[in-house]
């Protein structure tokens, strides 16, 4: 007999967004109207619907921490909610004007529309079920996207890393150890594509790098991921799962998510047929 074995892991998918200055995107304004309205929900079932999550999964609200670690907290806010009318305030009060019902909506300021270019690795199934329901959303709110298929070896280095880009997905590898994505989150970090960041969150990563007491750490870790939200820089999506089919009788060997293998602990139960013989 067999059985699934599964587990949340530390790898999640996200969306970045490119607010670096002159980009349609430095404006805060039109990120954050991005993040309502975006369904988050749907993005994430039309990867994976066909695949054993628990019931009832959420989306993962925290840029930092992931579900199943200590200290995840959801620190989305309203952002976190897709909400396509709350979508468009953020892009009047800024000053921009929504003329249009529907698909047929245009969001533009001073007579400019909002046009911004997603680009994937081309053959990517994750990226292909994705685009549809974000362009699609939107459009809803006066937002033009369009599509740019590039070849997976030039992704990040022709497009990615130099910023030709206004929305891009893939995901990021995690690992147990807290401070290991801080050039994602600061301003001038390596890996914050999206340049994307202030001096308050830059302070509060370099704190959180070199506190010693774990409760002080881990909110610090929070405030920052609530400064994340507000910076409305990468959208997370959802947390990935380890699932691993094995044989039933085997013990301790299969999905680890966060936890390496105790290799002293595995193997097979008393009574397996494994053993006989």
């Amino acid at each position: 007999m067999r059985s699934l074995r599964q587990v949340a892991g530390p790898n999640w998918s996200h969306i970045t967004l490119n607010g670096a200055e002159g980009r349609p995107l430095a404006d805060q304004a039109v990120r954050q109207a991005i993040f309502r309205a975006i369904d988050r929900e749907e993005v994430f079932l039309s990867v994976n619907a066909t695949m054993p999550y628990p019931e009832n999964t959420e989306p993962l609200n925290n840029h930092l921490l992931m579900t199943n670690q200590e200290g995840y907290q959801d620190n989305a806010g309203d952002l976190g909610s897709y909400d396509p009318e709350a979508a468009k305030k953020p892009l009047e009060d800024a000053g921009y004007t929504l003329e249009g019902e529907g698909a047929d909506t245009v969001a533009s300021k001073d007579g400019k529309p909002i046009e911004i270019t997603y680009v994937y690795n081309d053959g990517s199934k994750t990226n292909e079920a994705v685009v549809p329901v974000v362009q699609e959303r939107l459009r809803a709110v006066g937002i033009t996207m369009k599509v740019q298929k590039v070849p997976p070896t030039d992704l990040f280095s022709k497009y990615v890393i130099p910023g030709e880009f206004d929305l891009t997905l893939f995901g990021w590898v995690g690992t147990p150890f807290l401070s290991s994505g801080d050039s994602i989150w600061k301003s001038e970090g390596e890996q914050n594509f999206g340049k994307i960041g202030d001096p308050d969150t830059d302070k509060l990563i370099d704190q959180a790098a070199v506190e010693t007491d774990h409760a002080a750490r881990l909110e610090l870790i929070n405030q920052i991921d609530a400064n994340l939200w507000e910076l409305a820089g990468v959208v997370p999506l959802w947390q990935s799962y380890d699932f691993f089919v094995q044989n039933e009788d085997l013990a301790n060997f299969g999905a680890w998510g966060f936890e390496p293998p105790d290799w002293t602990k595995i193997g097979y139960v008393t009574g397996s047929a494994k053993l006989e013989g």
